[in-house]
């Protein structure tokens, strides 16, 4: 009986641990480096040098400057 006690209780924290990283996805991206990944969502922006980019995040993630929205 104390094994199926144990073999449950293993069970129940791996099914917690992995429930966090379902949650929480772009924690685990961010962990092993990677960026976490822009909403696909289109609302475009203008930057310095008349650079358009699809939405603010992907205009961040390269740094753009001074970046307003732009008017369709």
């Amino acid at each position: 009986m104390r094994t199926i006690t144990k073999l449950f209780s293993a069970t129940m924290l791996f099914a917690a641990i992995l429930s966090l990283f379902t949650l929480f996805p772009g924690s685990l991206a961010q962990a092993k480096g990677r960026p976490t990944p822009c909403p696909k969502i289109y609302a475009p922006v203008i930057c310095d040098g008349d650079r358009i980019f699809p939405n603010q995040c992907e205009a961040d993630r390269k740094n753009a400057k001074n970046c307003v929205p732009l008017g369709l």
